[in-house]
């Protein structure tokens, strides 16, 4: 039965949710920088500037009482206007606050995270490109490869299989005859691990199995102890 790889869950689950989280932290970072600060800020100077207007009419209606005049009408509409826009602009009597120097600069933080949403959607994209199979007759087709871009290897085209990095990066390489080498990431690709394993129980049977694991010391030990029973002369039974 053939094998074929897919993107492994995983790896597709990052690599998608990375350049979500990017969009998101961007957008909002933009949000910011060119609508929230900038209303904040202005909802700052205007509540300073109404305040600054209520402290001169509130003299001036300071010295009317000093004099023993009575303000004019239109100076009560000020001071009503301008009493009513502070309290709107400072709900719960918390008046606004002032934009933090550094505000801005933080929000180029989350903004610079937009162009990485291409990149992780490049990596995930680049990973689905890449396809192994690994057919009945043992022929390994392979494409989107970085390196080799595509092609297939008979059997006997592969002469080794190099698993140094297997066990801790989760990486082999076919190695064909002509020394050219395929890389094999089964971080990256599921089923891939299923086809590492069918090539190196094939050309290195003493070290590994098909599902690509180590084959244990000690698992030809009890029938090597059987062959060599069976082989000792059977003690003389007693007449």
């Amino acid at each position: 039965m053939p094998i074929t790889t897919t993107v492994a869950p995983l790896y597709r689950a990052q690599k998608l949710l990375v350049a979500f989280l990017c969009i998101v932290f961007g957008f909002w970072g933009v949000y910011d920088y060119v609508w929230a600060i900038p209303a904040q800020q202005s909802r700052y100077d205007r509540y300073e500037q109404l305040k600054t207007e209520l402290e001169s009419l509130e003299s001036r209606k300071l010295e009317h009482l000093q004099r023993g005049t009575r303000p004019s009408q239109s100076e009560i509409d000020d001071f009503n206007r301008v009493s009513a826009a502070l309290t709107a602009l400072a709900p719960g009597g918390s008046p606004p606050v002032k934009v933090n120097k550094w505000n801005r600069a933080t929000q180029w933080f989350f903004i610079s995270c937009l162009p990485f949403t291409f990149y992780f959607f490049w990596l995930y994209k680049k990973a689905k490109r890449q396809v192994y199979r690994l057919d009945e007759s043992g022929v390994l087709h392979f494409e989107g490869d970085p390196v080799l871009n595509s092609g297939a290897w008979r059997l006997d085209d592969i002469a080794d299989i190099d698993m140094e990095r297997w066990m801790s990066k989760s990486i082999a390489h076919a190695v064909h005859r002509d020394g050219r080498r395929l890389k094999l990431d089964a971080y990256l690709h599921k089923n891939l691990d299923l086809i590492i394993g069918a090539l190196a129980s094939r050309l290195h049977p003493e070290k590994w199995d098909q599902q690509a694991k180590r084959v244990k010391a000690g698992d030809g030990t009890d029938s090597d102890q059987d062959a060599e029973s069976a082989d000792e002369p059977s003690p003389p039974v007693a007449a």
